[in-house]
């Protein structure tokens, strides 16, 4: 599926029950794994009382929940309008949550301000945010540069940009085998997202043409957040042929 908007709006009703960062929920390796995503970017960010921070493609608000323990009011996208609708009837439905057009405008009283946006054709206030965080957006964008200097235009100087993308060398294997699914045409677009991947060269790249300096950059996965596979796997990283392999990059970059 080609337009990612269309797939959220549908689908957003699912997605807050499948990411439970509940006790109960978090019983579940993969939610696990997400909520220490979520407390790394939180970390990396090094968020302080009073700065303008956004999440692009805030999703249901799992992450806008944390930032908002530090500082409010705080700022979220999203393609879809009924992901938007979900942050405010579901997971941040005891906070004043406005969905607006335009961020800059003030907006007192509000804990959290969203609006509709496309990365792609963003529309968001130029040079207006000290921080900007985004999980799991980019693998959804086919034109990363755009993406890159999109971010940029919208933070101020020195501002920091923290985010996660999905590394091409998993050891989940997926994104090799469906880059070739993809590749021989067998991807179903009418039910399935078309997604991106990238390696640590090309993302590191990347950032450097989009006016970014690297200051942060982890590697995870879902069997390194075990605390014994975790380590075993840290281990086989160390064989030169193993040392590409990670699911997820976590990547704090400053704008200059």
């Amino acid at each position: 599926m080609r337009n990612p908007q269309e797939y959220y709006n549908t689908h957003s009703q699912g997605y807050v029950q499948k990411w439970d960062l509940s006790p109960e929920g978090l019983k579940r390796p993969r939610n696990y794994y997400r909520l220490k995503i979520i407390e790394s970017i939180i970390k990396l960010a090094s968020i302080k009382p009073g700065e303008r921070v956004i999440e692009v493609g805030c999703g249901t608000g799992l992450v806008l929940r944390e930032v908002l323990k530090i500082t409010k009011p705080i700022y979220g996208t999203d393609i879809s309008s009924e992901m938007l609708q979900r942050v405010k009837d579901s997971v941040l439905k005891d906070k004043k949550v406005s969905i607006v057009n335009d961020l800059s405008e003030p907006n007192p009283g509000s804990d959290v301000l969203l609006a509709q946006d496309d990365l792609l054709k963003s529309k968001l206030p130029h040079k207006f945010f000290d921080k900007v965080l985004s999980m799991e957006v980019l693998r959804y964008n086919d034109d990363l540069p755009r993406c890159l200097g999109n971010i940029h235009a919208i933070m101020k100087e020195g501002g920091i940009f923290v985010f996660t993308v999905t590394n091409l060398f998993s050891f989940s294997l997926f994104p090799i085998k469906y880059s070739l699914r993809k590749l021989f045409n067998k991807i179903d677009q009418d039910k399935e997202l078309v997604q991106y991947f990238v390696t640590e060269r090309s993302i590191r790249k990347e950032l450097s043409r989009a006016n970014f300096s690297m200051i942060a950059f982890e590697r995870t996965g879902l069997l390194l957040s075990n605390q014994f596979i975790g380590q075993l796997v840290e281990k086989l990283s160390k064989i030169p042929i193993l040392n590409h392999f990670s699911d997820t990059f976590i990547i704090a970059a400053q704008a200059s």
